[in-house]
């Protein structure tokens, strides 16, 4: 799972389809934050080696007790903010389901 947009940075330098991720959180039992990172593609974010070109930290509100799973919610989260309101979801097509 992940979002795509088209990101300017704060060196004028703009990121057509930018790959966006939430690469961890840290919560306790009433807050989570979300360390969100972008790279130039998908292809960029899977490859180990690339760096980042942009990243932001989120905290919201969030109770553990919750049935919630707690990444979807990172996701609907951020996706509220200025930042990140006109990014649109992408499907993480190398994961595998199988069923029985």
């Amino acid at each position: 799972m992940g979002l795509q947009k088209t990101l300017t940075l704060d060196s004028g330098l703009s990121a057509t389809d930018a790959y966006i991720k939430i690469s961890d959180y840290v919560g306790n039992k009433s807050s989570v934050t979300y360390d969100v990172k972008a790279w130039v593609s998908k292809t960029a974010a899977d490859t180990t080696t690339t760096p980042c070109i942009w990243q932001q930290f989120f905290t919201t509100s969030y109770d553990l007790t919750s049935t919630t799973n707690i990444l979807k919610f990172g996701y609907a989260y951020i996706k509220t903010t200025d930042d990140l309101s006109d990014a649109t979801d992408v499907l993480d097509t190398t994961t595998t389901t199988t069923t029985s």
